[in-house]
This record gives structure tokens, C-alpha cells and sequence, in this order.
């Protein structure tokens, strides 16, 4: 008898989502006559440390990819766990979370059965970029599917964890509202700070500004559209900051995000795009890793491009 398919879920996120495909995913699996085992996070960075427990199990020899059902955190804990231990294993993903931007463009409509079904006859590996941070502070590494931001992106993340708890999000079944809800909150909090920028050898300097984020994706916090520019399948970073901010250029960006999508047609949204790239912030501000709020602190933080393998049911949509 083989190695067994094994599987990393978050059965709380998306208000219970991640549970419901769990189910639907093992009834396929059984269907199949296939064996699997199942490991379930019950906090905070808990699938990370599956990851490495996983890697000592199978001592690294993985047969198959594994399950990942979660939202962009999880998945998040996941690919920084088996990093973290030497290992790439490929995984199938299964979106379940409130946000899901990773699935927005690498996986979208993905169902349970597509995936059991990849995973059987062995589809194609992809090798999905992503953003490998250097702390130059404390010269941790940490490693991103979507993005790392710093001013009111991390904000409406953290705002919007906050209404996810609350009884009237998760009664009413308002769980998708809760990153809007979180924009509306943060933009009377909108805290402004300076940003020094290196991308590929040139600086630049901006002032007032209320986001800067480095991305592979153009989504943030369940669907923002962030930036017109970032195309995954280019494997190049972007780094997007709106700055200069006043109340007239928060009403541009609330246009041009939400309507016309015309980001590089503002003279408040900067986006350029890099290989390698250093920011710097010398002032405490909030931030976010693929949605997970970081405390604040000072920045000092280098980036550059790397892959992980995906099993994907589609090219990426941008």
C-alpha cells in the first residue's frame, strides 16, 4: 500500500467553509478507494508547524501534493513551513478562506472534484512566483503568495478580522462583507508615513503615503483590485504605493480601484516593477503579509522573486 494523501485544512475559515470542503473532498478521495489523512489547525500559525511535523513523518518523500484547504493564510503558514524546512512540496489548494486572492488568480472555480481528479492523473506542475522578504533588521525570511504591505492595506485586514468576530458578521452570513466594511472603518484612520524605495538599483522617494505594497498579485484583502499593472504571469514584483495623500486623492483612488481601474492613470498611484527591491520605513506603521497583520514597526525589508509548485486547474487570471 502507498503513502497516503495528506491534507492540511482550517475547517473555521470562511465561516465554517473550509469544514464543508473537507467533507466533500474525503467523500471523492473514498470514492477513489484512496487512502488519506487528515491534519487540522486549530490557531494561529499552527499549519506551519504541521508542515515541519509532516516533513519528519515522510522524512521528506511525498508521493503526491498535498491538500491544502484554507484561505490565503493558511496557505501562507503552509508554503513558509515547508520552506522553512528545505523542502518545496508541491500542493493542490482548495480556497475556502473569506479573501481567497491567491484563488482569484492561480485556481478560480476550482471544485473539490477537480482537484482529487488532478491529483490522480497527475496534471501538470506549475511553478507559481511569490515574494521571498528579507528583514534586514532581524534577518528573518518570510515568504509571500500575494503581497506584503504596509500603511492601510494592513489596516483594513486587521479591521477587517475584527468584524469577522462579531456576532452580526457571522449570523447573517456577512462574512464577505467584512473586508469592506474594514476599508470604510480604516479611511478615517488613514495613517500617513514616508517611503525610500529601491527597485533594481534605482531610488525613489515618496511622501504622504497612505499604502505601499510589493506584489504578485493584484488583488488584496477579498478582491480590492490594488493595481492594473501587477501580472503574475510576468514573475516580476510590483511595488505600488499611493501617496500624496489628501481627500482628493482618496477619492481618486476609490475610483479608479472600485470603477475605472485606471491605476497608472493617477498621479497619486505609483507602480513600478523590479526583480529585486528595498523598502524603507523609518516610523512605526502597521503591516500585512498575505493578509496577516504584522505589528507595527520600523521597515527595512528586501525583496526578491522565487516559485513554489502549484498543481492548477487554469492560467492565472490578472
Amino acid at each position: 500500500m502507498g503513502k497516503p494523501i495528506y491534507i492540511i485544512c482550517h475547517p473555521g475559515s470562511g465561516n465554517g467553509k473550509g469544514g464543508k470542503l473537507l467533507k466533500a473532498v474525503t467523500d471523492c478521495l473514498k470514492e477513489f478507494h484512496l487512502d488519506y489523512l487528515t491534519y487540522l489547525t486549530d490557531y494561529q500559525n499552527h499549519a506551519q508547524l504541521l508542515c515541519q511535523q509532516l516533513v519528519k513523518r515522510t522524512q521528506g518523500n511525498f508521493q503526491q501534493a498535498v491538500i491544502i484547504i484554507g484561505g490565503d493564510g493558511t496557505l501562507h503558514e503552509v508554503i513558509n513551513g515547508f520552506l522553512a524546512s528545505g523542502y518545496k512540496v508541491p500542493l493542490a489548494y482548495l480556497p475556502a478562506g473569506t479573501g481567497n486572492d491567491f484563488a482569484r488568480v492561480w485556481s478560480p472555480k476550482l471544485s473539490p472534484r477537480q482537484l482529487v481528479e488532478n491529483l490522480i492523473y497527475q496534471r501538470k506542475i506549475s511553478q507559481v512566483p511569490i515574494i521571498k522578504a528579507f528583514n534586514n533588521a532581524n534577518e528573518h525570511i518570510d515568504y509571500m503568495l500575494n503581497s506584503n504591505g504596509y500603511g492601510l492595506d494592513a489596516q483594513i485586514n486587521y479591521q477587517a478580522q475584527v468584524f469577522q468576530k462579531m456576532p452580526l458578521f457571522q449570523k447573517f452570513g456577512l462574512h464577505k462583507l467584512v473586508y469592506l466594511a474594514g476599508l470604510v472603518k480604516s479611511l478615517s484612520q488613514i495613517q500617513r508615513f514616508q517611503v525610500e524605495l529601491k527597485v533594481d538599483g534605482q531610488s525613489y522617494h515618496f511622501n504622504e503615503v497612505g499604502i505601499h505594497c510589493t506584489m504578485t498579485n493584484p488583488y488584496l484583502g477579498g478582491g480590492i483590485y490594488l493595481s492594473n499593472l501587477t501580472q503574475p504571469e510576468e514573475k516580476l514584483l510590483c511595488a505600488v504605493t499611493y501617496h500624496d495623500i489628501t481627500l482628493k486623492a482618496v477619492f481618486d483612488a476609490i475610483k479608479r480601484v472600485f470603477l475605472s481601474k485606471d491605476h497608472d492613470q493617477s498621479p497619486y498611484i505609483s507602480q513600478i516593477k523590479g526583480k529585486q527591491m528595498q523598502v524603507m520605513i523609518q516610523e512605526p506603521v502597521w503591516g500585512q503579509a498575505d493578509g496577516e497583520v504584522i505589528s507595527k514597526d520600523l521597515v527595512n525589508v528586501s525583496y526578491e522573486m522565487d516559485t513554489y509548485p502549484f498543481i492548477l486547474n487554469e492560467e492565472p487570471k490578472s
